[in-house]
């Protein structure tokens, strides 16, 4: 016999040695597909309607054209070799 468990008694209800067991044993009552039997779709009425993803480009002019200078700025540092990040630092971090 099981060792009675904390707050069980005679007619308790921690007095079931077998409840772990029959915890663990699958029930008979799963959902199982008949044969024959194909799933259904939810009606489209049903869900939500989703929102339209974001563009992948950024659609600000403004944006486009800085980005266009800055990527030029790079372009000449790169062939004058006059690259901020080639400079020695001036206030190093301590």
């Amino acid at each position: 016999s099981a060792p009675p468990r904390a707050g069980g008694g005679a007619g308790g209800r921690g007095d079931h040695g077998d409840d772990d067991e029959r915890a663990a044993a699958p029930r008979d009552r799963t959902r199982r597909r008949r044969p024959g039997s194909t799933p259904t779709e939810i009606p489209s009425d049903i869900l939500p309607t989703r929102r339209p993803a974001a563009a992948a480009e950024p659609e600000d002019e403004g944006l486009r054209a800085y980005n266009a200078y800055l990527a030029d700025l790079d372009r000449r540092d790169r062939r004058s070799g006059d690259r901020p990040a080639d400079r020695p630092q001036e206030n190093p971090a301590p």
